[in-house]
């Protein structure tokens, strides 16, 4: 599967944090690793993106794949502090979809 991601209305940080994220990306997957990744998206102070997922508005992945939002302890050399981020997991999302792809093809057996 292709997808192809146009995102505008990005401040020069915002666009080459992005570009960054996404090599790291394709790092990991080039290295056989597997890591959770995060950015940090701050809606309240200019993290406006305007963002198309092959030409459309992007879509949220509604079934359900468990908690999305967690509580994470943030350790840094200044102290710690605790915040929040939205976590998607790929896996989860595959095992949503064959349960849905299961139960259809079980309601499709018994209306046979």
């Amino acid at each position: 599967m292709k997808l192809e991601i146009t995102i505008d209305n990005l401040s020069e940080s915002q666009a080459k944090a992005i570009e960054d994220y996404l090599a790291v990306w394709q790092w990991l997957g080039d290295e056989k690793m597997s890591i959770w990744t995060a950015y940090f998206a701050d809606g309240a102070l200019g993290f406006s993106p305007e963002i198309k997922v092959n030409g459309e508005n992007p879509k949220r992945f509604m079934m359900d794949i468990g908690n999305r939002l967690a509580k994470i302890k943030v350790e840094t050399e200044d102290g710690d502090f605790s915040d929040k981020y939205y976590m998607m997991d790929p896996d989860k999302v595959r095992d949503a979809l064959l349960r849905a792809e299961e139960q259809e093809a079980s309601e499709e057996t018994k209306e046979d």
